[in-house]
């Protein structure tokens, strides 16, 4: 449904969205400080904190939300945005509080165990979302449909969500109504800020680019349109890496309560992002003219050009999910703040240099780079504290099934002649196939994953 917003408002319109949205999320871990990884954490290990801690951090989220608009504001007046400007991010920047603190509601529901209703949470946004748009671009209610509008429909649905997570939450805990305490919170915090720091250096080098991309470039506006076409399809894919990985941290925090033998489910959590990982950059760069021909109005082929290439970024990203969350649930905080200061120079750098030159394409080449960086050196701190063994098989099938998805879909594509609607169908058959044909998934691994997910994985 973005898509036909962007469609509706061209890509110039949307573009200062894109750039608004990222600039907003650079200060969205003020929002937080951490809570929500910590939170998850220890109500994953003790369930009995929740009655304690849920009224208290929920009145330090409200206080932290009215620090988050000063900062932004703020920010804004030192870009010298425009008025326009600044009343679109005073409404993306509500949008984003509400986000936070649905992101937090959440995270008591999934350290309680209740993954499955957690699932059901985390997509209800977007159902309301899809409806009010539906509403909004197709009804007769609107002669012309404006950026504002899509922003409060975002609002609205968020809003929805968080009331309906309250509302579970409460029910879980003895004390139902924010409070707030100051020795809680600066104790809190402590243990907390942390986590706040991972969280926000890790932002900067994943939203930057949005911003660097309108500041930079005269067309600046237009060019961050099309970089978001393909940024909506790289959020589209990694929204999967984020559910799985919002499923590991509670789980890794369970099994390193009791000991530190993680290798199990980190191999299976490994193969199925590959499976996954490598299965949509494969299909979605094999198809890439004819998905943004579909999609987008304005297309050209500068367009599936850079998604070609910002595509590549959800392997690494996928490996970050999995490498980065047990790093985080082992409370590596330290050496993963010291790898993400480096990465936000290294992304700082190379879109200074690239934008100019290459323009959106190269700021997805900027992107790729530093989280290929990221993700290798969190698979280094990995086995070295882990001490991982026997993962020769597991690499040793993981080269073989890339291999031969990429030799099927090349064989599918040029030796017969379907439409390539056709052939992306036969692409995801043929995806599903090779994962156990090379036996780099096997069915017990479901049910593996299944007694994970119930909190049955002994250590």
């Amino acid at each position: 449904m973005e898509v036909e917003v962007q469609n509706t408002l061209g890509a110039s319109e949307f573009g200062i969205f894109f750039a608004l949205f990222n600039f907003t999320y650079l200060f969205q871990i003020v929002n937080d400080l951490g809570l929500q990884n910590f939170n998850n954490r220890a109500i994953s290990q003790n369930r009995e904190l929740l009655g304690s801690y849920y009224p208290k951090i929920f009145g330090m989220k409200l206080f932290l939300g009215l620090i988050f608009f000063a900062l932004l504001f703020l920010g804004a007046l030192m870009m010298d945005y425009p008025p326009r400007y600044l009343r679109l991010l005073m409404w993306i920047g509500v949008n984003q509080a509400l986000l936070s603190l649905l992101l937090y509601l959440r995270t008591n529901i999934s350290g309680l165990g209740k993954f499955s209703l957690d699932s059901f949470i985390s997509i209800l946004d977007k159902l309301v979302l899809i409806i009010l748009l539906a509403f909004l671009l197709f009804g007769d209610a609107f002669e012309v449909f404006k950026l504002e509008y899509f922003i409060w429909a975002q609002g609205i649905s968020i809003f929805v969500s968080v009331l309906v997570c309250y509302v579970i939450v409460s029910r879980q805990s003895s004390k139902w109504f924010p409070s707030f305490s100051f020795s809680f919170s600066r104790d809190l915090l402590k243990q907390s800020i942390p986590f706040a720091l991972v969280v926000i250096l890790m932002s900067i080098y994943t939203r930057i680019d949005g911003v660097m991309i309108e500041a930079l470039l005269e067309n600046g506006k237009e060019e961050a349109g099309i970089y978001a076409a393909s940024y909506r399809l790289l959020d589209a894919v990694n929204m999967l890496g984020f559910l799985f990985a919002s499923l590991l941290l509670p789980m890794f925090s369970n099994i390193l309560s009791v000991s530190r033998r993680v290798n199990e489910l980190l191999s299976l959590a490994f193969r199925f992002m590959i499976v996954l990982s490598v299965s949509s950059c494969v299909i979605i760069i094999f198809y890439k003219e004819d998905i943004m021909r579909l999609l987008y109005d304005d297309y050209n082929t500068y367009w599936s050009d850079l998604l070609g290439v910002l595509i590549l970024t959800f392997i690494p990203m996928s490996m970050n999910y999995i490498f980065g969350t047990l790093l985080t649930a082992d409370h590596q905080l330290r050496k993963m703040n010291t790898l993400f200061l480096f990465g936000i120079l290294l992304n700082l750098g190379l879109n200074l240099y690239l934008i100019p030159i290459h323009a959106g394409i190269g700021a997805a080449y900027a992107t790729l780079i530093t989280q290929s960086f990221i993700a290798i050196a969190q698979i280094f701190f990995v086995f070295k504290s882990f001490k991982l063994l026997g993962w020769q098989n597991t690499l040793g099938k993981s080269i073989v099934f890339a291999g031969a998805l990429l030799l099927f879909c090349y064989y599918l594509n040029t030796r017969f002649e379907f439409s390539w609607e056709q052939n992306f169908f036969f692409s995801i058959i043929i995806a599903l196939i090779v994962p156990f044909v090379t036996q780099l998934i096997q069915k017990d691994d479901f049910k593996v994953l299944s007694d994970g997910a119930s909190k049955k994985i002994q250590a």
